[in-house]
């Protein structure tokens, strides 16, 4: 496999993340923040989907004490270029040892609150992976249908609340209705369980990072789908 590791004499690099040439210090710092990180609390609430989820202070709140008594901060600095939109997140010790990474994403529009919607989304998430925060509880389930605690049977719910479910979880992804509407190949108010399901997969995909958000994919008939294969 090849070595794609660069060092300099200032720091080192591989595949986007950056660290000082050294991190003896910075690395049993973070073990012994991280023992004592707890989750973030949702103290939020989703006023579509009637769901608490945890925000960026949230973050900040499980995270900013353990970090700041084993001689750690954080600093983010956020860049936009139209729509494309880079979060830079350096974790440092206080020897002067870091490391650095960075998180690109995309706005639905140019708009600043969409902008600045985006570049929250995206430092909430990048702090949280730098310092392995998590949620209270898995919302993995929330892109689809309602699951108990006890062994994952499904509640049923009216068809509205559900599309407003559905819509609130891809809110987080900053996508609206019309990519849904152009991935499943239908309007939004005819979606049927099916569809509903397909969508749920979709939000799991980009949950995992799997895919990007603008890089959905759209409907493709069956029979355009078996042209292409013949084509290919």
């Amino acid at each position: 496999m090849e070595d794609k590791t660069l060092q300099t004499d200032k720091d080192v690099r591989y595949d986007g993340v950056r660290t000082s040439l050294e991190i003896n210090e910075i690395a049993p710092a973070l073990v012994l923040a991280q023992a004592e990180i707890g989750s973030a609390k949702k103290g939020n609430l989703n006023p579509h989907f009637k769901s608490k989820y945890a925000d960026l202070s949230d973050v900040w709140d499980a995270c900013r004490e353990p970090l700041t008594k084993h001689g750690l901060s954080v600093v983010q600095i956020p860049q936009a270029d139209g729509q494309k939109v880079n979060v830079t997140t350096l974790l440092l010790h206080k020897s002067g040892q870091f490391i650095q990474g960075n998180l690109q994403m995309t706005s639905r529009d140019p708009s600043p609150q969409a902008i600045g919607s985006c570049i929250t989304y995206a430092r909430r998430y990048s702090l949280s992976a730098f310092v392995s925060v998590a949620p209270d509880d898995d919302d993995g389930n929330e892109a689809s249908k309602g699951s108990s605690r006890d062994g994952g049977a499904r509640a049923p719910k009216p068809p509205v609340d559900r599309s407003q479910q559905l819509l609130a979880a891809f809110d987080k992804f900053m996508i609206g209705k019309d990519v849904l509407e152009s991935h499943v190949g239908k309007p939004f108010d005819k979606f049927v369980d099916a569809d509903f399901d397909k969508c749920g997969k979709l939000w799991g995909e980009l949950k995992a990072g799997k895919i990007l958000p603008d890089a959905i994919p759209p409907y493709v008939s069956p029979e355009k789908a078996k042209l292409e294969q013949v084509f290919q």
